[in-house]
């Protein structure tokens, strides 16, 4: 099986930022999220996800950090307005601190249905949310070298990432316990140290076997 690796010759930086939609009354998750979608007249930039309480905000390949910034900021102040007609707010934190993630409505959408299907239990427990950022290697080489360097600030990142202290209206001690949760996905966790882009590729060829 081929494993190409498509490269970038410049920068490009993308997010995802995932948000929870909160009843505005009891505060548990509202089920609107296709609805608020489909009300947002130039929608392109958000997205569904796993469940129908959680939206994304996408922005690929901004070569212009500045613009990137600066056009987040005005997708979240349009959905904050479009999100009060239908009583909604909008809580981006790591996890809800209270709701069981098992009274979340998934999404019924092909992939994420293909999702589930695949990890079962471990996918519908997977109630937790965060920003993804992307940025762009020219090769495959390139993309080793960063994920071994980027390892080494993972305490920091993880640090100014923390705000999920609570699951499930239980307070883990924790300032993380969105990493407790996700590491237990097959594809998720600290990768392994790797030489080179070869190396990686006999990695990937070992799991398939």
């Amino acid at each position: 099986m081929p494993y190409d690796f498509k490269g970038s010759s410049g920068l490009e930086v993308s997010i995802g930022l995932e948000i929870q939609l909160l009843d505005s009354e009891t505060l548990e998750p509202s089920h609107l999220g296709k609805e608020l979608i489909s009300s947002v007249q130039d929608n392109k930039y958000i997205k569904n996800d796993l469940f129908g309480s959680v939206i994304v905000l996408t922005f690929e390949d901004y070569q212009c950090l500045e613009k990137l910034s600066d056009k987040l900021a005005q997708q979240l102040d349009m959905l904050q307005d479009k999100a009060r007609q239908y009583d909604i707010l909008l809580l981006a934190s790591g996890t809800h601190p209270t709701f069981p993630y098992m009274g979340r409505r998934l999404t019924q959408e092909e992939k994420y249905t293909e999702a589930i299907d695949r990890l079962q239990w471990v996918g519908k427990r997977i109630a937790t949310f965060g920003q993804r950022i992307q940025v762009a290697v020219p090769d495959g080489e390139k993309a080793v070298a960063v994920m071994n360097s980027l390892v080494t600030f993972l305490p920091l990142l993880l640090g100014l990432s923390a705000s999920s202290p609570y699951w499930q209206d239980f307070d883990t001690g924790l300032a993380s316990a969105r990493v407790r949760v996700v590491e237990t996905v097959p594809n998720a966790g600290i990768p392994p140290k790797l030489v080179n882009w070869s190396e990686f590729l006999r990695f990937v060829k070992t799991l398939h076997i």
